[in-house]
């Protein structure tokens, strides 16, 4: 059965992006989440991603990361 997404960041941030925030994830499919952290200096920053799969109660994540500038990746993916 497939099931619509969503992803917020609850806290803003400029360090952090995630892409797509909303979606669709196809019967027995899976979508790839990208959570990039492209800091702009050495720094230590932290966010959380709220997850909203379908009707059901939303999945909190929290990323924290210390590292220096250009870095990013792939952090979740989404299974039906």
């Amino acid at each position: 059965m497939d099931f619509d997404f969503s992803i917020a960041l609850l806290k803003p941030s400029r360090c952090f992006s995630v892409s797509p925030e909303r979606g669709n994830v196809p019967a027995n499919g899976e979508v790839a989440i990208t959570v990039s952290f492209t800091p702009v200096a050495l720094v230590t920053e932290e966010t959380t991603l709220k997850v909203r799969q379908g009707d059901q109660q939303a999945l909190l994540h929290h990323h924290c990361h210390a590292t220096i500038p250009g870095l990013s990746g792939l952090l979740c993916c989404l299974h039906a």
